[in-house]
């Protein structure tokens, strides 16, 4: 039953295109292109506030306030980054132990790291904004820590 609706049922219709040719329909299917892996999920913008921050996790700094010092943004710029890359998959975080941070007379920390995918959206950033690295003092071609 070649182009009947059991056909074309079977077969999602945005990998068939349709050609007329005098009186006659063909059904063909689009050649796939090869799956192209994008280290960086299309709802994070890769700006340069996103970029200062990627770095600064990559440098070793670990919880939020200390993101805003070495980043020198404000922290209703860093936080809703922190929340767009976590939840984008290219930073973890975790609470800190409510214990130490008693023990301490201060709230809980929440402490963000670099995943893997995190790592390859920090190359991808340096590429569109090199200037980032010597606002954090370092130079373009210095080597980063390896996510953890």
């Amino acid at each position: 039953m070649y182009g009947s609706a059991a056909a074309s049922r079977s077969t999602p219709l945005s990998l068939l295109t349709w050609r007329r040719s005098g009186a006659k329909l063909y059904i063909g299917r689009f050649p796939r292109p090869p799956p192209t892996r994008c280290p960086v999920p299309e709802s994070v913008r890769l700006t340069r506030p996103t970029a200062l921050v990627l770095v600064a996790l990559a440098r070793g700094v670990r919880h939020g306030f200390d993101v805003l010092d070495a980043t020198g943004l404000q922290s209703g710029t860093v936080y809703p980054i922190l929340r767009r890359l976590e939840g984008a998959g290219l930073v973890r975080s975790r609470w800190e132990a409510a214990e130490r941070a008693r023990a301490e007379q201060r709230p809980p920390r929440r402490y963000y790291e670099l995943t893997g995918a995190g790592a390859e959206a920090l190359q991808e950033a340096l590429a569109r904004h090199p200037e980032v690295l010597q606002v954090l003092g370092g130079r373009p071609g210095s080597p980063l820590p390896s996510p953890a």
